[in-house]
């Protein structure tokens, strides 16, 4: 009997890649004439380890045999995703939202801390599941795979070390792998094994025996190079860290404003704060209907802000500082707060009418009167507008 069997056929050759971060695939010769058997999610028996996927080709070859691709999972990771805008919510509910749109599920067995994590925003661009989960675990340091069960697994890596009976047949040290021969498909990534931290695990199939090339090292852009449909998908996320414009549609009370991004890929965004970029600006009354920038954060869909805004966009302008000047020098006048002034001329009003004065004329006893004093509206302060 082969060592792997597909659907219930015998696996004549191939090979299966595990990797550190995305999901599992495979190309495999199988002992059919029968494409048509290989359709849908099928389970891939590895030496008595079941590997759930499902096949996107399967195809008779001149001879009759059926070559077929099958990715880990239900297949759901390169399925579209509307733009979606969070508030007050967790990871876990991000992720299975995205998931659940390519029929894809969380692993019962994905990090607790990690899933319990808080999301008080969060905005997902348009693009694919792969790409939205990608996302979350960027911004949260942690990794995501597909499982031999074909659900996806969460978490920050354990590193937990291996013990794998195994000949080596090769190593390459430039490009940090090994090829060795083993008797079964325990060794995977994320764990350490023999000193060495493993990223990626390539089985290969046939008649003779089972071997195993192992990349170790730990990072991203090394397992990117290997495939270039990872490499999108760890890209997809960094929409992110571009500037966009959008439409303001109101302003709430708190200053943040109600948006409508100009790019399809961005969702509408609600309650977002503004950043005015100058010492002392604490706030400002923005016209409805303008555009206005947006970045995100640090590339983080946690953080939308508003950076920048067009010229007479500002309706009312709050700032705080203790010595304000118009003009390009320190003789430069002080700004007139009119809430200030108004104040202290009210002060001197309130003063000078408490007091009596003593008028003579020529000719005539003298008399006690009072003149009232009364203030002129257009007074400076009221020709000033509050800051």
């Amino acid at each position: 009997m082969s060592f792997a069997v597909l659907a219930g056929s015998d696996v004549l050759r191939g090979r299966v890649t595990f990797r550190l971060v995305g999901a599992w695939d495979a190309e495999l010769v199988v002992a059919t004439t029968d494409a048509s058997t290989l359709t849908g999610t099928v389970t891939l028996d590895l030496g008595g380890l079941l590997h759930v996927g499902t096949v996107t080709v399967a195809e008779a070859d001149e001879g009759g045999l059926v070559t077929v691709r099958i990715v880990g999972g239900r297949g759901g990771l390169d399925e579209a995703v509307p733009p979606l805008a969070y508030r007050t919510t967790t990871a876990q509910a991000v992720l299975a939202d995205a998931l659940g749109l390519g029929g894809e599920s969380l692993a019962a067995d994905a990090d607790g801390a990690t899933m319990a994590a808080s999301l008080p925003r969060w905005t997902r661009t348009a693009g694919d599941v792969g790409g939205s989960v990608a996302a979350v675990a960027r911004d949260l340091g942690v990794s995501w795979r597909m499982t031999a069960g074909g659900a996806v697994w969460v978490g920050p890596e354990s590193w937990a070390p291996v013990e794998v009976d195994h000949t080596v047949e090769a190593e390459d040290l430039t490009n940090s792998t090994i090829r060795i021969a083993v008797e079964d498909v325990t060794l995977k990534p994320g764990a350490t094994w023999a000193g060495r931290r493993v990223s990626q695990v390539v089985y290969l199939l046939d008649d003779t025996k089972l071997r195993a090339d192992v990349s170790y090292g730990d990072t991203r852009d090394e397992l990117a190079a290997l495939l270039a449909k990872l490499v999108q998908r760890e890209t997809a996320g960094r929409d992110l860290e571009a500037t966009y414009t959008a439409r303001v549609l109101g302003q709430n009370a708190d200053g943040t404003l109600e948006l409508r991004p100009n790019d399809a890929r961005i969702p509408q965004l609600s309650a977002v704060p503004c950043r005015f970029g100058v010492p002392g600006v604490e706030a400002m009354q923005i016209a409805s209907g303008i555009d206005v920038l947006v970045e995100f954060e640090n590339g983080s869909g946690k953080a939308p802000i508003v950076t920048g805004f067009p010229s007479g966009s500002s309706l009312k302008l709050s700032i705080s500082s203790t010595d304000l000047r118009l003009g390009g020098d320190a003789a430069s006048d002080f700004v007139a707060l009119s809430s200030r002034v108004t104040s202290a001329l009210n002060a001197i009003q309130v003063w000078a009418q408490a007091h009596v004065h003593t008028c003579s004329a020529p000719s005539s006893p003298s008399s006690t009167s009072t003149v009232p004093l009364s203030m002129s509206t257009d007074v400076a302060a009221t020709r000033v507008k509050a800051l």
